[in-house]
């Protein structure tokens, strides 16, 4: 049988026992089953490499990841369109970027994989030179739960995979990075502190900032509003759970920390131009600079956006 969930769509509960009447497997071994499929599925799927590549240019990588759970549709103010939007609007700033950008001399070598998620991890683009982006991606659909555990994991072994093929055909290649856009909860990852919640820390701590020598990508969360409103049983919003998962200065609130929906694909373009000309290793840095060549209007803060952790 599959997972149910609370009516409000935020908490895992136990699936319903047996026919034969045995207690059903706790959930937290389920999602454990379930993050054990996503791992067979990057051995498949995640060890692409972008092939005829110009190995003597310095490359980089970036995993875009699209949060595409049921509630990006929800109404009245769904942000599936401006997702879809976003994200083709992205493709066409990194398939055409102006001709004096670093973007634009390096477009043969900077690699991009857009995957989507809700109770499926879906791989919408594989690793693509920018210069060879189709002209857009099919419209994406806000349904489903969202297993953001399984989505993060699957992303993060992309990026070791591409680093395992850099490092095999002896390419320099800078910090992959992960963009991380989302409105909602981790359902597949609570309790905080439960079997799933740990194992998915412990691959992320590689990611959070706190151990630079070790690091093997970056990773930032680009919240929409939705992700500071909604609150989980246990009180915190989904924002405030990835803080505590890669820190909190990995978490980004669209219209507050950064421009609003509307310019969300010139910011991660620019963040990405900074990037790459700086060395490929200053996130803040970068964050800034975006900031500073796209000013913006800050929302009125509001207590409830305001992160608490710990």
């Amino acid at each position: 049988l599959p997972l149910r969930r609370s009516a409000g769509g935020l908490g895992l509960v136990q699936r319903a026992a047996g026919r034969d009447g045995e207690r059903a497997p706790p959930v937290s071994t389920q999602l454990m089953e379930q993050r054990m499929d996503v791992q067979e599925r990057v051995k498949v799927g995640a060890t692409n490499f972008v092939q005829g590549v110009a190995d003597h240019k310095r490359r980089f990588a970036f995993v875009v990841l699209i949060d595409v759970s049921g509630s990006t549709s929800r109404l009245p103010d769904p942000d599936i369109h401006r997702i879809n939007n976003a994200v083709n609007e992205l493709i066409k700033l990194l398939k055409d970027p102006p001709k004096d950008s670093t973007v634009y001399a390096n477009r043969d070598a900077i690699d991009l994989s857009i995957i989507a998620y809700n109770e499926q991890v879906m791989d919408i683009l594989d690793w693509t030179e920018v210069k060879d982006l189709p002209d857009h991606v099919e419209e994406m659909r806000g349904k489903g739960g969202t297993h953001m555990g399984d989505a993060l994991e699957y992303a993060v072994d992309k990026c070791i995979r591409i680093n395992e093929g850099y490092a095999s055909r002896s390419i320099t290649n800078g910090m992959p990075h992960i963009i991380h856009l989302t409105d909602g909860i981790p359902t597949d990852l609570l309790p905080i502190d439960g079997p799933a919640w740990n194992a998915i820390r412990a691959k992320l701590s590689r990611f959070d900032g706190r151990t630079k020598d070790l690091k093997r990508a970056n990773i930032l969360h680009f919240c929409a509003p939705k992700a500071y409103s909604v609150k989980a049983e246990n009180g915190k919003s989904g924002a405030e759970l990835l803080a505590l998962l890669t820190g909190k200065n990995t978490v980004l609130a669209i219209g507050k920390d950064m421009p609003p929906f509307e310019q969300l694909a010139q910011f991660v373009t620019v963040f990405m131009d900074s990037l790459i000309a700086g060395g490929n290793d200053d996130v803040p840095e970068s964050v800034e600079d975006a900031k500073r060549q796209l000013p913006f209007d800050e929302t009125e803060s509001d207590p409830d956006d305001e992160l608490e952790v710990g």
